[in-house]
């Protein structure tokens, strides 16, 4: 997830552009993209349906790679007494996010970190009753998620709750790895994928789909969930994932 001012990351994005995120918040919003932004303010009532039934009121909310802040407002109008920290590695999205959430004053604070560092969640120094991230996972290695749960799990109160939106592989494949480990720099890579195949494949897949490259099957989700010490369950939606995981105690 981490790239410099200029860099361009795996997937082509430039977040620490502010020319860059502008444009990308302009083509994924709501006056731009109106079917887009009607799925995805149905899947944010999911989120706050789950919310709602599994945890009731709570009074403090952290949002992961909350970009401009459109699930964090939802979360603040939904629940009047809670706080929320709204997280981002990028500053432009963040800034982007003190002038979306302003109304809501000292209820929003705010806590720029890349969660491909250890222990980053932990720093921000306090336990949540729910944390939620919304189409940020994906961007990170399958094999970060197993610390990053880890780190979520030991950030939540007791019985807290950790709901992640995003999109999922819908199968597994030792191809999928094998092309996540080579985009990463990895050199271990399947046998039985030629490496000429993976070089077209590899091409493709970063130009036509970068969720094809991460995050892993809603199954791999679940599993790493339960290894971090969550009770974990997936909800299908259309072309998107919820998954919930309750906490249970320290792993």
């Amino acid at each position: 997830m981490r790239n410099r001012l200029d860099d361009v990351d795996v997937d082509g994005h430039r977040w620490h552009s502010g020319e860059y995120v502008a444009q990308w918040m302009r083509e994924h919003g709501e006056e731009t993209n109106v079917d887009q932004a009607k799925r995805y303010f149905s899947q944010l009532d999911r989120i706050v349906e789950v919310l709602r039934k599994e945890h009731g009121s709570p009074r403090s909310i952290m949002d992961l790679g909350a970009g401009w802040g459109r699930l964090a407002r939802r979360l603040l109008d939904e629940f009047p007494n809670a706080e929320v920290v709204v997280h981002d590695f990028s500053a432009p999205m963040l800034a982007a996010a003190r002038t979306e959430l302003e109304a809501y004053g000292s209820r929003v604070s705010y806590f720029e970190a890349d969660l491909d560092v250890d222990g980053v969640i932990a720093s921000v120094g306090r336990r949540f009753d729910v944390i939620v991230t919304s189409q940020t996972l994906h961007h990170l290695r399958t094999e970060r998620l197993a610390v990053l749960y880890r780190d979520i799990h030991a950030a939540l109160a007791t019985d807290g709750l950790f709901v992640n939106l995003d999109r999922v592989h819908r199968r597994a494949a030792a191809l999928v790895v094998a092309l996540e480990r080579a985009l990463y720099g990895h050199t271990a890579v399947a046998e039985s994928v030629s490496a000429c195949r993976l070089t077209r494949l590899r091409s493709w897949l970063r130009v036509r789909d970068e969720a094809a490259t991460h995050g892993g099957t809603r199954a791999q989700h679940i599993r790493l969930l339960g290894a971090a010490g969550f009770r974990a369950r997936g909800i299908a939606l259309g072309n998107a994932s919820l998954l919930v995981g309750r906490s249970s105690g320290r792993p």
